[in-house]
């Protein structure tokens, strides 16, 4: 039913040692699939940053595979900076949301509302025993002003 095991062949010690690096160039259109197309077009940009354009064996525009790694690592490393600032925008939104929250009126539960008052009313009595006026704001505010030199 089952044929006879092929015999194990092991790689020479060099082949395990050092693994081949491979050398040969990356196509652009190649690149393209991980790394989008500068605006100004590869061309316009490889030469603005002094990398060499080479044609493979192929006849495809290509470049070498360090300068293609490099590439692609500043893409990876740009792509963390924005996740990093989007996340720092979205920690420093949800602390103004809270501090914002914490400063909104909490209304008047539905215990401590006085017998036959409408719950409008209760809130609306609330919230005016809690409010400065315009004309006490202005005053508080000048005279902050004058306690600092002003």
């Amino acid at each position: 039913m089952f044929k006879a095991s092929v015999p194990v062949v092991e790689p020479a010690p060099d082949a395990v040692d050092h693994p081949a690096v491979p050398t040969e160039p990356v196509p652009l259109s190649v690149l393209e699939l991980d790394l989008p197309a500068p605006t100004t077009g590869w061309l316009i940009e490889l030469d603005r940053r002094n990398i060499e354009i080479v044609l493979d064996d192929l006849g495809r525009t290509s470049i070498a595979r360090a300068d293609a790694k490099m590439l692609l690592d500043e893409q990876r490393e740009n792509e963390r900076r924005q996740r990093e600032a989007a996340e720092a925008r979205d920690r420093a939104a949800v602390e103004a949301d809270k501090a914002w929250r914490s400063q909104l009126s909490r209304g008047v539960s539905w215990l401590d509302m006085p017998p036959g008052v409408a719950p409008a009313a209760a809130m609306l009595a609330v919230d005016e025993d809690s409010r400065v006026s315009v004309r006490e704001q202005l005053l508080q505010q000048e005279l902050a002003h004058l306690s600092n030199g002003g």
